[in-house]
């Protein structure tokens, strides 16, 4: 299992991100990408989760979690941030922290145990508080965010999870995707096998209804009904189910293809060029006042990448409302504003499998009233 964190406290101007969107990763594997308050989780899709609800009066920590279910085991994956205040980390932190549980955020936290250069007053607090619960920081020292305009890099970005799980966990910086916050890619060890699942639709626009209904009313008679109700629920459950491959055509859910704005022709030799000034940046150890030619220019290049991805942005729109006239249908309109409403709920509650017992009790209610 890989999770993949990035944080947004700066806009990033590379690759479009959209809450609730997926891309395909091969192999039926598809990725989820959920955006809660200033991280986005990537998970793949195929593992049910459920959210966690946590109280909201927790001083200034933002929390928002899910727990899944891996090798017969709960596992929490567990968001966190703290703004860079002068408040203690909140008790409540304190049973985050369980055996069974990785936690990933920006706390605002600084200790040179996990990278940074100095420290603070919250960054000895938290180390006190990993001691006490027996977590470890899967932070390697890498610096996680890096301001080439103020000349600063730190390791703001952490991952803290149990002494049983740490040996099966690895964690490493990806390159930078236009944030000044570097992603994070968090490998989880220990293998499953999850079960992957065709997505298939019923096309009731195809169906031959009058074949349906007759076919159906023909089963139902020749089925007579009796006094035991699990009997006829299977009866009948059998006869819909029959009915429906034979009348109403099914096909397969396209595959979505994800547009990565970084493929771009305008964009591709600004990205490559940038790369090759962190790589120089980089391997000249980078914080010195001498590199500040070199820090300017990084600062330019991001700024021409910042347009390019906004003028990409507006074409992108432009060429949206060129294709939408008076014969585009209601259900196409509908689909683009929901896409492209923030304010609407984009997390889901929970992706596994909807409990239908309140559904099958009323229908088992009403067979019974027909025997």
């Amino acid at each position: 299992m890989m999770l993949l964190t990035q944080n947004f406290d700066a806009a990033s101007p590379v690759t479009q991100i959209n809450q609730g969107c997926a891309c395909d990763l091969g192999r039926g594997l598809q990725v989820k990408i959920q955006e809660w308050g200033r991280f986005g989780l990537l998970l793949v899709r195929d593992i049910n989760y459920q959210k966690i609800e946590y109280p909201t009066d927790w001083s200034d920590l933002e929390v928002q979690g899910i727990r899944i279910q891996w090798r017969g085991k709960p596992l929490d994956i567990i968001i966190v941030y703290h703004p860079p205040n002068h408040k203690p980390l909140p008790p409540a932190l304190f049973n985050l922290l369980n055996k069974n549980s990785i936690i990933v955020g920006d706390l605002n936290a600084k200790h040179p145990s996990w990278g940074c250069s100095c420290s603070n007053a919250r960054g000895e607090e938290l180390l006190q508080l990993l001691d006490d619960t027996e977590s470890i920081i899967l932070n390697d020292g890498t610096h996680t965010f890096t301001s080439y305009s103020y000349n600063t890099s730190a390791a703001l970005d952490i991952a803290i999870t149990s002494s049983e799980l740490f040996p099966q966990c690895s964690w490493r910086v990806l390159d930078t995707i236009g944030s000044d916050h570097f992603p994070v890619l968090i490998c989880f060890k220990r293998r499953q096998k999850v079960q992957i699942k065709q997505k298939n639709f019923w096309n009731f626009k195809k169906a031959n209804w009058d074949s349906y209904m007759d076919s159906v009313d023909q089963n139902l008679t020749s089925t007579p009904f009796t006094k035991d109700l699990e009997e006829n629920w299977t009866n009948f459950k059998n006869i819909i189910l029959d009915n429906e491959k034979l009348y109403i055509p099914r096909g397969n859910v396209k595959g979505y293809i994800p547009l990565f704005t970084h493929n771009a022709s305008s964009l591709k030799p600004l990205l490559d060029r940038r790369k090759q000034l962190l790589e120089s940046f980089n391997e000249n150890n980078c914080l010195n006042d001498s590199q500040g030619g070199l820090r300017t220019e990084i600062n330019q290049i991001n700024a021409k990448i910042r347009k390019s991805y906004a003028q990409l942005k507006r074409s992108r729109w432009r060429e949206l409302c060129k294709n939408l006239d008076s014969r585009t249908t209601n259900s196409k309109l509908w689909r683009i504003v929901k896409k492209i409403i923030k304010e609407q709920e984009q997390c889901e509650e929970s992706n596994s499998v909807i409990d239908t017992l309140t559904d099958r009790f009323s229908l088992k209610t009403k067979l019974q009233q027909m025997v």
